[in-house]
């Protein structure tokens, strides 16, 4: 029996992305709209100043929804376990899925810097490739 309260999601890395593209085009699937478009802006939006300082102290440049990171405007990301994480930029359509797992830490929020570093790259990448074609 677990001692401390403990949640989690078993998903393959597919139905992540699937669950990533559903975010990005604001809750809406082949046309049907799935989340309520209401309840993806209060997801989106900061709440509180118990939630603003819990931003504050874990990551300066981020707000905090529910249960969802904000990043900059029109970015939102999904942060799990040991590394879990969904990126989702809902203006351009793109969704970066990881699902490794990264080893026992006092803090299993690790590795953010480098795969928020990794999302960034990707964003300039295709940005670029934008700018090309």
């Amino acid at each position: 029996m677990w001692k401390e309260p403990t949640a989690g999601v078993g998903a393959t890395s597919r139905d992540l992305g699937r669950l990533g593209a559903l975010l990005a085009n604001k809750g809406r699937l082949n046309g049907r709209q799935i989340i309520p478009a209401r309840w993806l802006e209060e997801m989106t939006t900061l709440h509180g100043k118990h939630r603003e300082q819990v931003a504050i102290e874990r990551e300066p440049r981020m707000g905090y929804g529910y249960h969802i990171w904000l990043m900059r405007e029109n970015q939102i990301a999904l942060r799990g376990h040991r590394g879990q994480v969904i990126y989702i930029d809902q203006k351009n359509k793109i969704v970066l899925v990881q699902t490794a797992v990264y080893g026992p830490s006092r803090n299993a929020m690790t590795n953010f810097a480098e795969l928020d570093a990794l999302w960034e790259g990707v964003l300039a990448s295709l940005a670029g490739a934008d700018k090309a074609s």
